[in-house]
């Protein structure tokens, strides 16, 4: 993979306890997590496997890092950190989601966590990216104070996962950034999986103790999602049992992939209710 230009914040060598790293890739910046130590050594320095078939998929994500969508303003913007969906095997990012976040003046940090196959990992990345991101917020112009998670599929799960245990470190601190909060201002999941102990079911995992300060949350499902609606409804009824903010939108159809629900204007006035500072900004 050829970069345009590297540019280290931290030389690993010589401030070893400062891990994040970025570089610029196409377009986009791109942010490293973790130390090259903490991910196998050099040989393994953003490495993943890319396919194309109709749709881009990341495979083997072995050093888990950001890419970051900004917009133009002069003043800091809200954010969001995307988690994509891809059953916690590969990451299959949604640009329409990445654009619609754009368009409403949102910076967008996607998040590429660990896959195939390793949740606790995924999880430890999540809340990584939260504070690297939120130590760095005057640098990339965003408001700290409104920066709020979105996920599909497994990657809702991630992010509702993170919504109730922000307060459970899932890893030994590295540096400053893991000193500041990884808890999301808002969450919003779209066809959340794996909420409940198995496909089709309503009995919640003990993943989520359903703690009465949760970030309010949105969540949107298809009626016809047979493996994860009756879950995420489940997690909607008890995350507002336990004194929660939350809202489902529910689509007679669209499927697991939400196909022709035009759910966005919903979660844009929800959003603008929650005191976003939203306005329709050109993407950088």
């Amino acid at each position: 993979m050829k970069y345009i230009y590297v540019a280290l914040l931290f030389l690993n060598s010589v401030l070893p306890a400062m891990a994040a790293e970025e570089v610029v890739e196409g377009d986009h910046p791109v942010i490293r997590l973790w130390p090259i130590s903490l991910i196998g050594g050099e040989q393994n320095r953003l490495n993943e496997e890319v396919t194309n078939r109709g749709k881009i998929r990341y495979h083997n994500i072995k050093d888990p890092n950001l890419t970051v969508f900004p917009v133009q303003s002069t003043e800091p913007t809200p954010a969001v950190l995307y988690c994509p969906g891809g059953g916690y095997v590969h990451l299959t990012p949604r640009s329409p989601i990445i654009k619609w976040l754009n368009d409403q003046g949102i910076t967008v940090f996607m998040l590429k966590y660990t896959v195939p196959d390793d949740r606790e990992a995924a999880f430890r990345d999540v809340q990584r990216a939260m504070r690297v991101v939120r130590r760095d917020a005057a640098k990339w112009n965003v408001d700290s104070s409104q920066f709020g998670v979105l996920g599909s599929s497994a990657g809702g799960h991630l992010v509702a996962r993170l919504s109730q245990n922000y307060l459970a470190p899932a890893y030994d601190a590295i540096d400053d950034a893991d000193q500041l909060s990884c808890e999301p201002a808002f969450v919003i999941i779209a066809s959340g999986a794996y909420f409940a102990t198995e496909n089709g079911g309503t009995d919640l995992t003990e993943e989520f103790p359903m703690r009465s300060k949760v970030a309010p949350t949105f969540l949107v499902y298809a009626e016809d999602d047979e493996n994860f609606v009756k879950g995420g409804i489940a997690y909607e009824k008890a995350l507002r049992a336990a004194g929660g903010s939350a809202r489902i939108l529910l689509s007679e159809s669209g499927g697991h992939g939400l196909n022709g629900v035009d759910w966005y204007p919903e979660c844009g006035e929800w959003l603008k209710n929650l005191g976003l500072n939203l306005k329709q900004r050109a993407p950088v």
